[in-house]
């Protein structure tokens, strides 16, 4: 049994490094996110300021207000497809952290089996200390 912790600690390496490159994904992705939601809320923003500007206008001729809701109608659009993209920052987020939560349970799991092994391996050698021990102390007293 000696040496199958050691064997195993190059495994759990590797699944310590794959948890830690899932989290690094994972926070990658929430940049992301938060990258989407801001620009959304800005357009969002804009579009409401540019929606009181023509409100506070005293009059508004057929031409401006034409032109107004072509701009507002490209703002809506832009809206949407980002919309579209929150949704898929969010899918994405929900997938790094499903993939981040499996590393980690497979990386705690393999580093528990080491300490395991490490533990059972701490005691054979005590035990095979002592067998030596009182293998000792008996032929000492055999001797003398």
């Amino acid at each position: 049994m000696a040496g199958r912790a050691r064997r195993m600690e190059p495994v759990a390496r590797v699944m310590h490094e794959r948890e830690r490159e899932a989290a690094r994904r994972l926070g990658e992705a929430q940049a992301r996110l938060r990258a989407r939601l801001a620009e959304r809320e800005r357009l969002e923003g804009y579009r409401a300021e540019y929606a009181r500007s023509l409100q506070g206008a005293a009059a508004v001729s057929g031409a401006r207000l034409r032109d107004y809701r072509v701009f507002l109608e490209r703002i809506n659009r832009a809206l949407g497809e980002l919309e579209r993209a929150v949704e898929q920052a969010r899918a994405e987020v929900e997938a790094c952290r499903r993939h981040w939560l499996e590393a980690q349970r497979r990386s705690r799991s393999v580093g528990l089996a080491v300490e395991r092994l490490q533990g059972l391996e701490r005691r054979e050698e005590a035990r095979r200390e002592q067998r030596e021990s009182d293998g000792h102390a008996a032929r000492r007293l055999r001797r003398g």
